[in-house]
């Protein structure tokens, strides 16, 4: 053994084999999600369909100020002493969150939902939310989840890092007869479907919304199999008042759904803020019963411990500010994300119309479009395109996790501005008849 107090250095320990770590730190998922990262720092200089930002002309740094000052003096007009307000901000908070009752008017103004205080769980983002959500409603051993798909990326790497078999369901207008289709081979299997994941409104990544149908065929799966439904749906109060539905939450009687929501898209995403609704009763071992919010609450503690709360107040204040609507306090940012809309597809009709094998989809509302290709666009394709053409896009495959994918990619008109749409389409049309002229070439030859 080498003496360290003779002046000589240690050894240096052998790099870690990927394979004696966690499955999840080799997965596809894992390398996906920093591959694109990684792809849009490269190349800073064009023109960005990729990442689905919030736009950043309604945020503003004096915002905070004023938020956390329009909390404080709720706090004060409800008889709260400075030093506890200061505690209450400034200190360790509760895992459950400090701002429960003022998100439970919100729900109640804003979406219709009407659930108690301790049935919401603040927490780091809504991907906290759901990874908390899907750690506590799933056992790996034997329980499945049912994923309406494509849907957002994180769904299948946060399944992956907990170990647990997915089942995609395509979303197709006959959703009831896709997830009991689904859930069936779970039941070969030898499992039990336990949950669905999906997004009601304005869909990551195809901008499209849940019919009234499809709302009520989910929740008639949900109870003859007895499923929780986690209802992800960050993107309702960026929506016109047109584009309204009831989310599953709202016309969910039973407690069966756990509505995910995030204030990342709604106020601004350096907050790291986002909740969990779930309502319905857990019985423990002693007898008594909580909500599965409380339950979730205990994995938060520690993973965790808590979530900010100056974000927290800063959030409330945001709200109170805005009589607790923030469907009225995003009117004007709604609007511009309708034009982007607009923009976009208007820029794809114009540009796209005469390549084979391009077509798309148009979006309700939300941030995104899919567009579809009858040849691959993989992550290959997107490095050509970045380095070639000047413009960026997502992969669809990255929304189906490690299951089968159909060709396509998924464009985000939210961060941008209809000039630069109009550009970064051109260059994208440049892009898809090269690749679609040599794809032809290549099955001729």
């Amino acid at each position: 053994m080498t003496d360290p107090a003779a002046g000589a250095s240690s050894p240096r320990p052998q790099a870690l084999p990927v394979d004696d770590l966690a499955d999840f730190a080799a997965s596809d998922a894992a390398e996906g999600i920093t591959f694109l990262n990684e792809v849009a720092a490269r190349f800073p200089d064009a023109i960005s369909f990729a990442a689905g930002r919030p736009h950043e002309g309604f945020m503003s740094l004096d915002d905070i100020g004023r938020d956390l000052q329009t909390y404080r003096s709720w706090l004060q007009d409800r008889g709260v002493r400075d030093d506890e307000a200061r505690a209450r901000v400034l200190q360790y908070g509760p895992a459950t969150g400090i701002v429960n009752d003022v998100i439970v008017e919100h729900l109640a103004k804003d979406e219709g939902i009407a659930v108690r205080p301790d049935a919401v769980l603040l927490t780091n983002g809504a991907a906290e939310a759901l990874w908390l959500t899907l750690a506590t409603v799933l056992r790996p051993e034997r329980d499945d989840l049912l994923v309406v798909a494509p849907n957002y990326p994180g769904v299948w790497g946060a399944a992956e890092s907990l170990g647990l078999v997915t089942r995609p369901a395509p979303a197709d207008e006959d959703l009831g007869r896709s997830l009991e289709s689904a859930a069936q081979l779970s039941f070969q299997a030898g499992r039990r479907p336990r949950a669905v994941y999906l997004s009601s409104d304005s869909g990551n990544p195809t901008g499209v919304s849940l019919t009234e149908r499809q709302r009520s065929e989910v929740l008639g799966v949900a109870r003859d199999l007895d499923l929780v439904v986690i209802e992800d749906n960050p993107y309702s109060l960026v929506a016109g008042p047109a584009d309204r539905r009831p989310s599953l939450k709202e016309l969910d009687p039973d407690g069966a759904v756990v509505r995910l929501g995030s204030f990342s898209k709604t106020i601004f995403p350096g907050l790291r803020v986002g909740y969990a609704v779930a309502d319905r009763l857990v019985q423990r071992s002693d007898g008594t019963t909580e909500t599965l919010a409380t339950t979730m609450s205990r994995l938060k503690a520690m993973v965790s411990v808590n979530t900010s709360p100056v974000a927290q107040a800063c959030v409330a204040g945001r709200l109170i500010s805005n009589g607790l609507s923030l469907r009225h306090a995003n009117s004007a940012v709604a609007q511009t994300y309708r034009r982007n809309r607009t923009a976009m597809v208007e820029a794809l009709r114009r540009r796209l119309s005469d390549i084979d094998g391009v077509s798309w989809m148009t979006p309700d509302s939300g941030f995104f479009l899919q567009l579809d290709t009858t040849f691959d666009l993989g992550d290959d394709e997107l490095l050509r395109s970045a380095e070639e053409f000047g413009v960026l896009w997502t992969p669809l495959r990255h929304f189906y996790g490690a299951h089968p994918a159909p060709a396509g990619m998924r464009l985000s008109y939210s961060f941008t501005d209809p000039d630069e749409i109009d550009r970064g389409v051109e260059r994208l049309a440049r892009f898809l008849t090269e690749t679609s002229t040599n794809t032809k070439e290549s099955h001729v030859g």
